[in-house]
């Protein structure tokens, strides 16, 4: 499979890694899914994604599996963006957390409401979640209250404050931690 893929985006491709840490500037290996339209994309108010893990990592290192959109308004003015999702985080209960956070154009972390769900390290984006392997976690970004709002399984994550009237830009994404040869389940 691997080699068909190279063939397929041609001899300029990188090599694959299969050792040692990830080589990207935030350490972790990724793999993202963006969506795309024929045409001008929708002004989208709402998006949403079931997520499944099927099995946890076996690996105390953070694993983060998202929903990703840019906030914008009509005329293309970007706000700034959000990912909310489900994590394998080795310091939250049991391991597992959610979380929704972004950040501003200027590149700051965007603020936000207070979430009614507890958080192990009392971090405003990372809150604790019992999810559960093997079973679908809906995940759905959209108008909140006082900005942006990002709900997991209809429980209310909380909102953050941005503006924008449209969602843009939607990705579904994975960033793993861990070292490239580290049990991947």
């Amino acid at each position: 499979m691997t080699s068909r893929w190279r063939r397929w985006l041609g001899a300029s491709a990188p090599r694959e890694r299969t050792s040692g840490r990830p080589p990207s500037a935030n350490g972790a290996s990724s793999f993202h899914l963006t969506w795309r339209w024929d045409g001008p994309a929708p002004a989208l108010a709402r998006v949403a994604v079931d997520l499944t893990v099927l099995e946890p990592p076996r690996v105390p290192r953070l694993s983060f599996w998202a929903l990703q959109a840019s906030f914008r308004d009509g005329t293309g003015r970007r706000y700034g963006g959000g990912h909310a999702g489900l994590q394998h985080h080795p310091r939250y209960p049991g391991g597992r957390a959610v979380n929704w956070g972004g950040y501003g154009p200027d590149g700051r972390e965007l603020t936000g409401t207070e979430s009614p769900l507890p958080s192990a390290l009392d971090n405003p984006n990372t809150r604790d979640l019992a999810w559960e392997p093997g079973r679908p976690h809906r995940i759905v970004i959209g108008r909140g209250d006082t900005g942006w709002a990002a709900w997991v399984d209809g429980g209310w994550i909380r909102d953050l404050h941005a503006g924008g009237d449209r969602l843009t830009d939607v990705v579904v994404w994975s960033e793993v931690f861990a070292d490239c040869d580290a049990p991947s389940a």
